[in-house]
């Protein structure tokens, strides 16, 4: 289960339940309030990294959505720096706006969009290396158009599918 969209990283999570099934954060991630378990994982949602058009350069686009991102990634890189027995793996996601049809978009995943979303996650590993991250604990994947959170025929919030998510993952011991 995924609640709405934007970035998420898989942590352990000190958490207990509440009525109405909110859930509060007993540690350093309760600025994330948005916490659903997926499985026997707890995902985190933390807000989106917004990339401009076809650009891979978050610093590019508006005055407050560029500060909103190097916000989010300056509370991303510390909340990271905070589990170093964690590998952290960039998934980037790019939305295919060239095609009229949702099915041939959805059937689409063309070079250039893999291209793309690889150029977005690396750009945010850059990003957070120059934060003080060990670029050998980062991984980058370029998904291009998979996994849409909105329809590929939904060109008002396509911008919804121009996203990186980012996922925690536990260092095995002897690795």
């Amino acid at each position: 289960m995924k609640l709405g969209f934007g970035n998420s990283f898989h942590i352990p999570l000190e958490r207990k339940p509440v009525p109405g099934g909110i859930i509060t954060l007993s540690n350093d991630l309760a600025e994330y309030p948005h916490v659903v378990d997926e499985a026997k994982d707890q995902v985190g949602l933390i807000p989106c990294i917004y990339f401009e058009g076809d650009s891979s350069d978050f610093s590019k686009g508006p005055a407050q959505d560029v500060a909103k991102n190097i916000e989010n990634l300056d509370r991303l890189a510390a909340i990271i720096q905070r589990y170093p027995d964690f590998k952290l793996v960039i998934l980037g996601y790019a939305a295919n706006t060239h095609f009229e049809s949702a099915a041939v978009m959805e059937r689409e995943n063309l070079e250039e969009l893999l291209s793309l979303s690889q150029k977005r996650a690396e750009s945010i590993r850059n990003a957070l290396v120059a934060r003080g991250l060990d670029a050998g604990d980062i991984r980058c994947t370029g998904r291009g158009n998979a996994n849409p959170v909105v329809p590929a025929g939904d060109s008002a919030n396509q911008w919804k599918n121009r996203r990186v998510e980012f996922i925690l993952e536990k260092e095995e011991k002897g690795e």
